[in-house]
């Protein structure tokens, strides 16, 4: 059988390689081969398409194809088997008599450059599966399976005299299938008899395709070209594997039969597809007037040397000031820059009331410990989210949808759990907290999908910072690592269109992370875990947490054994999660903003009467305070001297009463202000009274003196 397949081959040297097949995953996208020559190769076809945009489509397929006349023949160049995953092989360079019909009929269907690889998928696989069972093994594959590229001309009634039909098992040979694994797949194949050719070259044009059929159990054809009518005749165009030629050549089709004596006749397909109008590129910029991007570039193809006109839209939340290149000629790349105005947000807010009543919670806690230390209060508003679900992707925005400013306390991932703790230190109200966590996590503050601080390390790079690089310090300068990141670029792409950022990344690789050196970091400060993935600083957050037993890491856990916020341990992290490259470490630049309480103390007789100024003094909420009354002359105290407690409200009001002993009558007050005169002459005297305050506050003495005449 080995012969016969050796054999079979010999003579089929165009049918595309037999191997085994490979079954790809999903994925995976397929490794293609694409080598400088030809890209090279494509560029020029494209320019030749470009110069002659204007022809007919025969005239088109002959400049096209000749433009490959004498390339080398090269056999079996497709890459795949049973043991060799598929590639896409784009090698314009080395032609057997299929490629060479793949690449003229994907020229056909391409409109630029970019266009071309996506195109030579549905041409030569089925569904456009870079498979090696999904490649389109059958020249009549080209008009039977889905994505039909051709339509059989010898099905036309002008060709039904001279037309043979035989039924063929493609793939089922004499000895056995030819490809393990592909379907036997019956099939009526029509075709000329080499006797009949002459008959049907008139009907012929140039661009038809041609199969040549050869009496081989299990194949409709073994050789393939090209139609081209000149003066002198119909010739075929193909990639010959004749010994005397090995390239591509123009053969008249008589000539090519006289020759070939083996063949039984001819098949003739005619391409479903007319040339592709070339398209060139408009890349369309969205800038603020410091140059950053404030839109995703939108890419617009358009038809090659056409004029175009670009408008630019209107932004919510900016203002149009210029544009730059938005009118001109369709060439292999334009870029139109259109550049807004800042002026004011339109976004919507999610925020639920379970998380108001949360940020209730805290503020709560925060009121009840404020005369703790920022490390305290650090501990105990992010112990509340102790068993907060884990939920991933939960904010909401895409370079297509707009963002939203998602407040979601109850559904926490790392990033996110960081961004509320960050937005809690300087807040103390709901208003402030929206406030803080647009500055916490967008650049500029601005509630744009492309603004938000997509990476852990933006918080100390992009405005406004929010933290400081700890291993920047001196005392880390023996055991950090620096990377130079291209952060978004990935392995295979970019992961965010316009983000591309290049930046130092400073951390502690695994080796080098001991408890010493974790002491030395503070409860509140944060942590990144770096992975060696391409385009990205961390994959993971978390915040430190000293314990007399080590240092944790408070984090919402994406372990499918917690799925929630966390304590756990940093070196039992690290030894659970060996792809740990090593650890970034952070430190807030903000403290607690302390509430305040405000102390109202008056000064009044008996009957209300105003008897000098009242005194507001700022405390922080829940200190203790002692305040002693004033003398003031001519009166006696009612209220105790002292007034002392704990500054338990946002407003305290402590009253001084006292009344009168001698002097002025407290009724004789003035009836415009309410308060006595500051010089009053009583029976031809004149009384003078001075005032002396003192304040005892928080165990400090504070003193202040008034003098009135």
């Amino acid at each position: 059988m080995k012969k016969f397949l050796l054999a079979v081959l010999t003579l089929a040297l165009c049918v595309s390689p037999f191997a085994m097949p490979v079954y790809a995953d999903d994925a995976i996208e397929p490794t293609i081969q694409f080598d400088e020559t030809s890209q090279k190769m494509m560029h020029d076809v494209f320019t030749l398409l470009k110069d002659n945009k204007d022809k007919t489509d025969a005239e088109k397929i002959e400049i096209v194809s000749g433009y490959f006349l004498d390339t080398p023949y090269v056999a079996n160049r497709l890459v795949g088997s049973n043991t060799q995953p598929e590639e896409l092989v784009i090698a314009l360079n080395e032609l057997d008599c299929f490629t060479f019909l793949d690449y003229i009929e994907t020229f056909k269907r391409s409109k630029n450059e970019e266009d071309f690889v996506n195109q030579l998928k549905t041409v030569r696989y089925i569904n456009g599966n870079v498979e090696y069972l999904s490649r389109k093994h059958f020249y009549s594959d080209w008009y039977s399976e889905n994505q039909i590229l051709a339509t059989d001309l010898l099905t036309q009634p002008e060709f039904s005299e001279f037309v043979q039909t035989d039924t063929v098992e493609l793939n089922q040979g004499a000895k056995g299938v030819y490809i393990p694994g592909l379907d036997v797949r019956e099939r009526d194949i029509n075709y000329v008899p080499r006797d009949k050719v002459s008959n049907v070259l008139p009907l012929l044009k140039t661009g038809d395709y041609i199969g040549i059929r050869k009496n081989i159990v299990g194949l409709d054809v073994t050789h393939t070209g090209i139609v081209i009518e000149k003066q002198d005749g119909v010739y075929m165009r193909h990639a010959s594997s004749s010994k005397s030629a090995l390239k591509v050549v123009d053969q008249k089709i008589t000539d090519y039969l006289d020759i070939n004596t083996s063949v039984a006749g001819l098949l003739f397909f005619r391409s479903n597809a007319q040339f592709e109008q070339i398209h060139g590129t408009v890349n369309i910029e969205f800038k603020d007037e410091a140059g950053n991007t404030i839109k995703e570039t939108l890419t617009e193809s358009l038809p090659y040397g056409e004029p175009f006109n670009i408008a630019a839209p209107n932004l919510p939340g900016y203002e149009f000031v210029r544009a730059t290149d938005n009118t001109g000629i369709v060439q292999d790349t334009n870029t139109v820059t259109f550049t807004y105005r800042y002026t004011s947000e339109a976004f919507d807010i999610q925020f639920d009331d379970t998380s108001k009543r949360m940020i209730d919670d805290v503020f709560t806690l925060l009121r009840q410990n404020n005369l703790k230390t920022d490390a305290e209060k650090l501990e105990i508003i992010s112990a509340y989210f102790l068993e907060t679900p884990y939920v991933a992707n939960r904010l909401v925005g895409s370079t297509t949808d707009p963002e939203q400013l998602v407040i979601a306390l109850n559904e926490l991932d790392c990033f996110t759990f960081l961004d509320y703790i960050e937005s809690f230190k300087q807040s103390h109200s709901v208003e402030d907290f929206i406030n803080n966590l647009k500055n916490v996590r967008y650049r500029d503050a601005k509630v744009d999908y492309l603004h938000r601080k997509h990476f852990y390390s933006d918080w100390y790079s992009e405005s406004p910072i929010v933290a400081t690089d700890l291993l920047t310090s001196p005392q880390y300068a023996s055991i950090v690592k620096t990377d130079s990141v291209d952060l978004n670029q990935g392995a295979n792409g970019v992961y965010i269109p316009g983000l591309v950022r290049n930046r130092d990344i400073n951390y502690i690789p695994r080796d080098n992370v001991t408890e010493d050196v974790l002491k030395t970091f503070k409860t509140g400060d944060y942590i990144g875990i770096r992975k060696n993935i391409a385009g990205l600083d961390v994959t993971h957050t978390g915040i430190v947490i000293q314990k007399e037993d080590g240092t944790y890491m408070r984090h919402a856990s994406s372990s499918k054994s917690s799925r929630k916020v966390v304590d756990q341990k940093l070196t039992d992290y690290l030894e659970i999660n060996t792809s740990v490259s090593g650890l970034l470490f952070f430190r807030s630049n903000s403290e607690f903003k302390p509430f305040m309480s405000t102390a109202t103390i008056e000064y009044k007789d008996e009957l209300g009467n105003v008897l000098m100024d009242a005194q507001d003094v700022n405390l922080k909420l829940m200190e203790s305070y002692k305040f002693e009354a004033p003398t003031i002359e001519g009166y006696a105290l009612v209220t105790d001297s002292t007034a002392e407690g704990i500054a338990n409200s946002d407003v305290l009001s402590i009253n001084f009463i006292y009344k009168k002993v001698d002097g002025i009558d407290p009724i004789e007050k003035d009836k415009n202000t309410g308060t006595l005169p500051k010089n009053r002459s009583k029976r031809n005297s004149c009384i003078f009274w001075r005032c002396t305050s003192h304040f005892i506050w928080n165990s400090h003495f504070i003193g202040f003196e008034n003098e009135k005449k």
